[in-house]
Order: structure tokens, then C-alpha cells, then sequence
């Protein structure tokens, strides 16, 4: 009897194939050129310098409104470049922020 439920192997296996499809239609990346460039980073994020891991997610950095990748960040760095609009002189002004409370 079928229960509609996906066994673990197989709820992996479709969760890598949806990755694959979201890569090469949001950045034009294979997996393999993905995980190259990782590997170029050593495996760190440039941002925080952690390690990008599952639990540390990687994700591409990109020029927004592009396809341009940069690199890969792990996604709260990620997310705080998207919020800051792109834009460095946002970055500095909030780092100097930062600085003057610690």
C-alpha cells in the first residue's frame, strides 16, 4: 500500500536534484563548479571565516540582478550583504557603528 511518504533515500535524492535545477537556473552553476569554488576558499566562508558546512550553509554570492557569481558565503553573510543592498559604504558605516559599543 502506498503511503505517500518518500523513504529517506529518496527524499535525498530529490532534495540534491531540486538543488541542481535551482544552481543552474538562479546562477548557471553545476554542482561541480559549486562545489570548485568552495574548495578554492578552502571551504570557509570569506566573510566570517567559518567553515561552510550544512549547518553553516553555503550559497552563491551574486551580483544582484545577475547571474554573476562572486564566490560563496555562507548564508547569514550572504544575507547581510543582500540587506545592505550591495553597497560597502552601508558595510563600513555599520561596522564603525558596531565598533563604537564594544
Amino acid at each position: 500500500m502506498f503511503t505517500g511518504c518518500l523513504t529517506p533515500q529518496r527524499a535525498e535524492r530529490k532534495s540534491k536534484q531540486a538543488r541542481k535545477r535551482w544552481l543552474k537556473h538562479e546562477y548557471d552553476l553545476t554542482p561541480e563548479r559549486f562545489e570548485d569554488m568552495k574548495l578554492r576558499q578552502r571551504g570557509v566562508c570569506p566573510g566570517c571565516g567559518k567553515e561552510l558546512s550544512p549547518e553553516n550553509r553555503p550559497v552563491p554570492d551574486h551580483i544582484a540582478g545577475t547571474k554573476i557569481v562572486r564566490g560563496v558565503l555562507c548564508n547569514h553573510c550572504n544575507l547581510a550583504i543582500g540587506h545592505a543592498f550591495d553597497n560597502p559604504e552601508v558595510l563600513r558605516n555599520l561596522a564603525t557603528y558596531l565598533e563604537r559599543y564594544i
